[in-house]
């Protein structure tokens, strides 16, 4: 023994990492479920201590631990850090982005398990990962002098410009005045079938933690100053071809980081990120790829506050999986919506359900499950009212008669393998709105339409 200890005093470099990893192992103990949220993480393949490094790395220091913080106190100390970001993006050129926008956010941060799955997983060997392309920060035009808050909202001020205030008070007109030439539209009492996708179900294995589902009898408010309220008017999906996504923009997490590499979307904007979640999307700087190609670094909050898109797809919800509850992620979901509507007043906002996982993934682990996955697009369903906002559903293409993901189109049971985007990128050129002036130029009337 001691021998043991004479050759340890020879080891000072040793005893240091250590004793680190040891601090480090408690401080990240000390800190799940309170400044980190260790719901997401795989026990089996990624130590505790990983939380402390991707906690530094998201903005939580080692000591916020031991400061009493929760999660929800952290949110409203970053209110004023997400407030100057805000304050810095707004845009003199944004012809059509709206005035009133949030600060909101938590940080209730989903970490590990997002990441891309890669190529290895596959038998082609066709299908290689790129490399990782280079970007560079965007450029982001000074802010205006004109302040509007949100309304309804404790949400910090935001900088904007007087064209952006004008176009808060033409939100919908676009859209509304298109209805006699559109042969989309149809009037109804009650949401007619076409005009959203249903929710698709899966079998439920009796896995689902009862902490991540919403209480029995919860009920979810959509009344957000009237903008998602049912009005009769409603727009039914058609076919079109790849020149409909020339002016959208995919706003997502991994799977769309997919979509985006492997999809063969070439043209198409998009803002995606590993462990994107609606609790951090408006602060985290995330790789935007211009429809040419060119990717630079920015927030979802200055891309959508200095570029004008007519369509926004989002895609969230796997990494939030993790966060107790479903009600507490529609809320979120729902606050995210009304900030893309208030940025982009003229767009058609696309609600993308959640993608399901496999049967492996679905049967055996209480957070990643099926069960949470059709709870929480059912929830986020209802905020499509037929008109401007829509739920596009497309795990009917990828999954079992079980609602399960099929294993082999996956390689973790969670992200689609390469080949497999494209039955993705199918599903969305057969389940589009389109408006008037688009007609004569992109795809063709259903069958039967």
């Amino acid at each position: 023994m001691r021998r043991f200890f004479q050759k340890i005093k020879h080891m000072p470099l040793t005893i240091s990492l250590a004793a680190t990893a040891i601090v480090f192992t408690a401080i990240a103990i000390k800190g799940a479920g309170s400044i980190y949220d260790d719901s997401e993480r795989d026990r089996l393949t990624t130590p505790v201590l990983s939380l402390v490094f991707n906690g530094i790395n998201d903005g939580e220091y080692p000591w916020d631990a031991f400061s009493g913080k929760t999660n929800e106190t952290i949110s409203e100390a970053s209110a004023a850090e997400v407030s100057e970001a805000a304050q810095e993006s707004a845009s003199e050129a944004s012809d059509t982005a709206n005035a009133e926008t949030t600060a909101m956010e938590t940080t209730a941060e989903s970490a590990a398990v997002d990441e891309q799955s890669t190529d290895s997983a596959e038998s082609s060997s066709t299908e290689v990962e790129p490399e990782e392309p280079v970007v560079e920060d965007l450029d982001v035009p000074e802010a205006g002098t004109e302040t509007v808050q949100l309304d309804g909202k404790d949400s910090a001020l935001i900088a904007v410009t007087d064209n952006m205030v004008n176009a808060a008070e033409n939100a919908n007109e676009e859209i509304d005045v298109q209805r006699e030439s559109n042969p989309d539209y149809v009037e109804a009492d009650s949401m007619p079938e076409g005009v959203n996708s249903d929710v698709m179900g899966a079998v439920d294995y009796g896995v689902a933690g009862r902490r991540y589902l919403a209480p029995e009898g919860a009920a979810y408010n959509t009344d957000t100053t009237g903008l998602f309220a049912e009005n009769g008017h409603y727009y039914k999906f058609r076919t079109v071809d790849d020149s409909y996504f020339s002016d959208a923009i995919f706003i997502g997490d991994s799977r769309t980081d997919g979509l985006a590499t492997y999809g063969d979307m070439k043209g198409t904007s998009f803002l995606a990120k590993e462990s994107l979640s609606v609790y951090r999307m408006w602060k985290i700087k995330v790789p935007f790829r211009f429809a040419d190609g060119t990717i630079q670094k920015s927030t979802v909050l200055e891309v959508l506050q200095n570029f004008h898109f007519r369509k926004v797809y989002l895609s969230v919800g796997v990494n939030e999986l993790g966060v107790p509850t479903s009600v507490d992620f529609y809320d979120n979901y729902r606050d995210a919506i009304s900030i893309i509507r208030k940025l982009q007043p003229d767009a058609i906002i696309y609600i993308e359900g959640i993608m399901h996982v496999s049967k492996n993934r679905s049967s055996s682990d209480a957070v990643f499950n099926n069960t949470s996955i059709v709870e929480r697009n059912t929830a986020i369903s209802t905020l499509a009212n037929g008109h401007d906002i829509f739920y596009i559903d497309m795990n009917p293409s990828v999954c079992d008669e079980n609602g399960d993901l099929l294993s082999d189109l996956t390689g973790d049971g969670i992200h689609l393998k390469a080949s497999a985007y494209a039955k993705w990128h199918e599903f969305l050129l057969q389940n589009a709105i389109v408006r008037s002036d688009e007609l004569d130029n992109i795809g063709s009337f259903p069958t039967g339409w």
